[in-house]
């Protein structure tokens, strides 16, 4: 079969694969992907197109029966018509209740798109319905590589919602909005709510994810193709999540700053933020353009982390930059050892 070219849609990576699969998993970080999302997703990043000739992914064994609905149903949830699909697949569940797809299908179109928060509840309610979703399908395909299809579809499904309603989420209990639109700034117990609050849901996903894992092994076996690529994938949606949580958490809501250097390393507690907060701290706020560059900073860098905080370029770039900076202090004498903010 001629090989197509392809992005995987967790790494990145470029790829050339068989656009007559459903499912693949990448060379580069080894997790499962819907064969149509990694092929719009290199049109899309470098043609700025979308491959028609790719849209239906959900070819397998239950899409046979009843084709007029089936296709129906695709068809507006591949151009996004949730409610549309929603009705179909619920007339498709009335002729074929097994069918896991329009068990899952329905379930998923009843949910806002994009997702938003604050209503974690929504995305409980998705991942309750994966367990009867994968013993159906079990239960009722029998090909390996379908059911692998059907799985990876569900699971990818599953975690780009997750991924949706984790960056409204972040939005949301961004300290900085929900501070302008209540009309108020640096309200102690108001960022303190917001904290509580997005780590709470963090821990909910993080929760609700672990459980889509176990779920698959033990219908599927813990040392079945499916449940390995599931793992693997699952992990990778679990770091992003840890990613995200460090990063908004102790970044953002953090009074003392440091934006880009917290996004770059990782922490706002290590030895490189360190520094840097000691020169801000012991130097720059002991002159009055230090202080004028420290406002600047505090108004410039929060957006910048906002837009480009996850890109692997600007981390890459800010920490080439850093290193340097950081360096040159530590030989003038600023000290790298844990500290406690003065401003």
């Amino acid at each position: 079969m001629p090989l197509v070219n392809a992005k995987c849609t967790n790494c990145g990576g470029n790829l050339k694969i068989d656009s007559n699969k459903d499912t693949a998993i990448c060379e580069f970080c080894g997790t499962v992907f819907v064969v149509e999302k990694a092929i719009n997703n290199f049109y899309s990043t470098n043609h700025n197109t979308i491959r028609a000739d790719v849209v239906n992914i959900y070819e397998t064994k239950e899409s046979h029966k009843h084709d007029d609905l089936y296709q129906a149903a695709r068809r507006a949830k591949n151009i996004n018509d949730f409610d549309a699909a929603k009705k179909f697949y619920k007339k498709i569940l009335e002729k074929d209740p097994v069918s896991w797809e329009a068990y899952f299908f329905a379930e998923y179109c009843d949910l806002p798109h994009p997702a938003w928060a604050p209503y974690f509840q929504r995305i409980r309610r998705l991942v309750d319905q994966i367990p009867t979703a994968l013993g159906l399908i079990y239960d009722n395909v029998s090909d390996k590589q379908d059911q692998l299809n059907a799985v990876s579809i569900i699971i990818e499904c599953t975690l780009e919602y997750i991924d949706s309603y984790v960056d409204t989420m972040r939005r949301y209990y961004n300290c900085r909005d929900a501070k302008n639109s209540a009309g108020q700034k640096g309200d102690p117990e108001l960022i303190r709510r917001l904290r509580d609050g997005f780590s709470n849901d963090c821990s909910a996903i993080s929760y609700a994810l672990s459980n889509i894992s176990q779920n698959v092994q033990n219908i599927f076996g813990a040392n079945s193709e499916i449940a390995k690529g599931v793992h693997i994938t699952v992990d990778a949606s679990m770091a992003h999540l840890d990613e995200c949580k460090n990063l908004y958490l102790e970044n953002e809501y953090h009074s003392g700053g440091c934006y880009i250097a917290t996004c770059v390393y990782g922490s706002y507690n290590c030895p490189q933020v360190w520094t840097l907060r000691r020169f801000r701290d012991n130097t720059l706020s002991a002159t009055w353009y230090g202080r004028l560059f420290i406002q600047v900073y505090y108004k410039v860098s929060p957006i910048l982390v906002e837009w480009f905080g996850y890109s692997k370029w600007f981390k890459d770039v800010g920490q080439l930059l850093l290193n340097r900076i950081i360096a040159k202090l530590q030989k003038q004498g600023v000290e790298s050892g844990p500290y406690q903010d003065e401003i």
